[in-house]
């Protein structure tokens, strides 16, 4: 039997995608604003990784990241990363916490059980989303053990690859860190299942031939391995984000010279 090895990944997957829209997207306009789209596009990150785009805000991600583990929401948490963000960008379909809160450990025993499953998913639109304006972008996440490594899907029905694929790569990471962390297994990929992979025409996004290098974070042995803890370490950074926004990283985080490489 030959060894798993898909996904091939590399540090130019976010650069790449971004130039794919641009090359091979096709116009659309749903509600009424421009983009150019590509349909049923897969690309796969590291987990832990910080996608190279200019401007980022990565304490944002962060923020991001935590809330998504603890299962919680607040805008206060958002308005402290970012003051200058748009609030109204955030209803309650985008913070996917409350959603998936209450399913990561039918998860994790599900993988506990057999490291094989295809049953390993945490399901964030209901069938009453489907009637209203408030469906999440993100509609589940799909959780796969191969070879030792863990493998994050999100199954996406929108991905804006601008303001949103950064995002959702370094939140999607986290929480893969912590997953992999409580199951004892290295969080190796990140993928984006996206039906909708667009950049919005005429939208502020900063030149294709200018993308800085990716970064990637990792978790401290201080970060507790059990379910419950996880959940409280990250509602503590989140309490404490003031501490952290400044200048510093959340506790229990630290950057790496590579994926799952060695701290900084």
């Amino acid at each position: 039997m030959t060894e798993y090895s898909y996904p091939l990944l590399h540090n130019r997957t976010y650069k790449n995608l971004r130039h794919e829209i641009a090359r091979a997207g096709r116009k659309s306009a749903p509600r009424d604003l421009p983009i150019l789209e590509l349909l049923g596009k897969v690309a796969w990150f590291y987990a832990g990784e910080v996608v190279g785009r200019v401007g980022l805000n990565s304490k944002l991600g962060f923020t991001e990241g935590l809330a998504l583990v603890a299962g919680l929401a607040d805008e206060s948490w958002i308005k402290a990363a970012a003051p200058s963000v748009d609030l109204s960008l955030y209803g309650s379909f985008a913070y996917y916490g409350p959603m998936a809160a209450g399913q990561y450990e039918g998860v994790l025993d599900e993988l506990r059980r057999d490291p094989n499953s295809r049953r390993a998913v945490i399901v964030l639109a209901g069938s009453n989303d489907l009637t209203s304006t408030g469906l999440p972008c993100t509609l589940a996440l799909q959780f796969f053990i191969r070879n030792g490594d863990l493998y994050t899907l999100a199954h996406m029905r929108s991905s804006d690859s601008v303001l949103g694929v950064p995002y959702d790569v370094m939140q999607f990471g986290m929480l893969a860190l912590c997953v992999a962390r409580v199951l004892r297994v290295r969080a190796f990929a990140v993928g984006l299942s996206m039906g909708s992979s667009h950049t919005y025409i005429g939208a502020r996004s900063e030149d294709l031939h200018s993308f800085p290098e990716s970064k990637y974070f990792g978790l401290m042995d201080s970060v507790p391995t059990d379910w419950p803890g996880v959940v409280g370490w990250a509602k503590g950074n989140l309490d404490q984000q003031a501490g952290w926004l400044p200048s510093r990283l959340p506790d229990g985080v630290v950057m790496l010279r590579g994926p799952g490489g060695r701290h900084l």
